[in-house]
This record gives C-alpha cells, structure tokens and sequence, in this order.
C-alpha cells in the first residue's frame, strides 16, 4: 500500500497543496464571474444587430486551456472559456 507523506522535507506537499488550493480558488472565482453575464441574451442581440443566425446553444466551459472559444456550425452551437468572464464586454461580444 502507498501513501504519500505528510512529513514531506523539502515542502514539496506543501507547494502541491498550495498549488491545488488556488487553482480551484481561481476556478470558483471564474464561476461566480461567469454567473453575472447572461451569454443567450447578448448572442441574440448580436445576432439581431449584425444579422446573424441566432445560437442554438451558448455557454461557458472551463476546459479550455488554449481557447478562448469554440463553436460547431453545423449545430449552432458556441462555448466560451469561462477565463473571458474577467474581460470587458466588447472583448466577449467579439
């Protein structure tokens, strides 16, 4: 049977704690940000003011770690990185 060590001399538990402490700090932060923007009635504004067909699904993903989004045309569908909630508007609307 193994198991890691708490008694760890170089501190190396420690930083992997500390790590996993602000990664998931970070990811619930991004999550209430995201709460705040209602993507659907944004996309249909955009959509009406530039012509544009309507989404048939938008939301926020927080497995993009090299996109900031992503979209399907054949359903319509876009997914936003959730790390855009901190930005302005103008910069999700584009």
């Amino acid at each position: 049977q193994c198991r890691p060590s708490c008694e760890d001399t170089n501190g190396t538990a420690h930083k992997n704690l500390s790590g996993l402490i602000e990664h998931f700090t970070a990811k619930f932060e991004r999550s209430r940000s995201t709460e705040a923007i209602d993507l659907e009635q944004r996309a249909g504004q955009l959509a009406d003011r530039y012509q544009l067909p309507v989404p048939t699904s938008i939301r926020w993903v927080s497995n993009q770690q090299y996109r900031w989004g992503s979209c399907t045309p054949s359903d319509g569908s876009i997914r936003l990185s959730d790390r855009l909630a901190e930005f302005p508007g103008w910069v999700i609307d584009y």
